[in-house]
């Protein structure tokens, strides 16, 4: 450790993530703007819907058990088979069945064994308000969708740890913010000084994540045609890759001189490719 310090450089991020409303979630990554309508927001599928529907209306007192659903693929009408998992038991006496749930069109379904006629309309009116909520999993998967396009750089190479810049902080916490009402979840935004051990380890793994793209592109471009509609897309890629390097030198002052190289490679190597296909194609129409 040291005790030098840069003063505050943006923010550590992490979150915890909780079953969410879908509109919620979609309305604020659409607030965001334009450059951010590839963020994944998922939706939810009929299947996660009536496994959290079944799990509160039949088995609410289950607590060491979960209320798995699967698809039955030689069904004729869309069906799921309920079992519940005793995690202390081993092979097939680990899942004992509950329910066949026959799912139809306009959220009608049909259970067996029957339930009673109140837990029948209970089950339907949660089974509808799941239908427009997210799991926690895909609320997680947009959230690192959002981070990552803002310019952040993982921490960790599965994600959930992520250093902002500070000009993209305020924006962050807007969307944070949203996305803590649609749900319960949680997003922690760590404003602390900068000390060299914050620095290397921005740096190390900027360095990771710019490299595997770098890569990326490079094989790519070893290939005997590539789409137009590709190299637009990977230079869109390494000039952002560009301003994520920029952006933490300034940052930090500090220079990644075994990074900036490579970058401006694989963006000359690029360019020279597109060229050169444009001039291929100008001879051909001569």
């Amino acid at each position: 450790m040291t005790d030098r310090t840069y003063g505050y450089r943006g923010a550590i991020v992490c979150w915890k993530t909780s079953e969410s409303n879908h509109r919620m979630i979609a309305d604020a990554v659409a607030n965001l703007g334009p450059q951010f309508k590839e963020c994944r927001c998922g939706a939810p599928t009929p299947a996660s819907a009536m496994r959290w529907a079944l799990s509160e209306v039949v088995e609410p007192d289950v607590k060491n058990h979960k209320i798995l659903v699967r698809d039955l693929k030689d069904a004729k009408d869309k069906a799921f088979v309920v079992v519940q998992e005793d995690p202390k038991m081993r092979g097939d006496l680990r899942f004992r069945q509950r329910y066949i749930v026959m799912l139809y069109s306009g959220h009608h379904f049909d259970v067996s064994p029957a339930l009673s006629p109140t837990q029948e309309v209970t089950l339907r009116e949660k089974f509808i308000r799941y239908m427009d909520c997210l799991p926690s999993t895909a609320v997680g998967v947009c959230l690192a969708d959002v981070i990552r396009t803002m310019g952040a750089i993982p921490l960790r190479e599965s994600g959930g740890v992520y250093w902002v810049p500070e000009e993209k902080l305020l924006a962050w916490k807007q969307f944070a913010a949203e996305v803590e009402r649609a749900g319960e979840n949680k997003v922690y935004n760590l404003t602390v000084q900068a000390d060299d051990d914050m620095i290397r380890c921005v740096a190390d793994n900027l360095v990771v994540m710019a490299t595997g793209q770098i890569d990326e592109v490079m094989k790519e471009l070893d290939k005997e045609e590539i789409s137009e509609a590709t190299v637009k897309s990977r230079q869109s890629k390494l000039d952002f890759l560009y301003g994520q390097v920029r952006n933490f030198e300034e940052a930090f002052q500090y220079s990644l001189d075994c990074l900036k190289p490579r970058v401006e490679e694989a963006r000359s190597s690029l360019a020279l490719y597109n060229l050169m296909e444009s001039s291929f194609e100008e001879t051909i129409e001569e």
